[in-house]
């Protein structure tokens, strides 16, 4: 049996490759700055950016639109911000037996060939757009970081983030989007399976 752990090893989380799969989805709320805030008050989610895990070379990466493009990132760097308190992490993932192990490398496949060095589309002064986003009903220009999550997703697999049971589907999903998939059980949270205590993986 492994001793028990200190509170600040607790604390102190890494992400456990061995339990990723391709296209999990990282759903963060950013702590420190005020763009995050300011995108959770227009939004009215917890949230304010998501991001996908994918593999490149064997190494496994976060992909994410950031500004002024979007990049892959190291899991350190979020380990790291997450340890500093700057940023709360969950992972969420289409279950298994919507999504098959083929499905699921196509759409890392995709996303990094199409979904990287996108240019950023939101600046602050078209931030307050967002509000009206989920109301509408045509779809609006742009690679922000939800878009080029669920765009990959939604061409290898049409329609499965649909929420039941009225089919509805999103021409412009944001991060309070994927919170409501959520809670409708169109994605599944295995934060505790991917995000562990350091100490855990000794």
């Amino acid at each position: 049996m492994s001793p028990p752990l200190s509170a600040a090893q607790e604390m102190l989380v890494r992400f456990n490759t061995d339990a990723i799969l391709p296209a999990d989805i990282i759903c963060r709320r950013s702590e420190t700055g005020a763009y995050g805030p300011l995108i959770r008050s227009v939004l009215g989610s917890y949230t304010n950016h998501n991001a996908m895990l994918v593999k490149k070379h064997g190494q496994w990466k976060i992909g994410e639109a950031v500004a002024p493009r979007s990049k892959l990132t190291f899991l350190e760097d979020y380990e790291e911000e997450i340890a500093k308190g700057e940023a709360i992490v969950r992972i969420l993932r289409i279950p298994e037996d919507r999504m098959t192990t083929q499905e699921r490398e196509a759409v890392n496949d995709l996303f990094l060939d199409c979904c990287l060095g996108l240019k950023y589309p939101i600046s602050v002064a078209r931030l307050w757009v967002y509000r009206f986003v989920n109301r509408l009903p045509w779809k609006i220009h742009g690679d922000w970081c939800t878009r080029i999550v669920w765009e990959p997703c939604e061409q290898i697999a049409p329609g499965i983030f649909d929420r039941p049971p009225d089919g509805k589907k999103k021409k412009n999903p944001t991060p309070r989007t994927f919170e409501n998939r959520l809670i409708a059980g169109v994605v599944k949270d295995v934060t505790d399976e991917v995000l562990v205590p350091a100490a855990r993986l000794r």
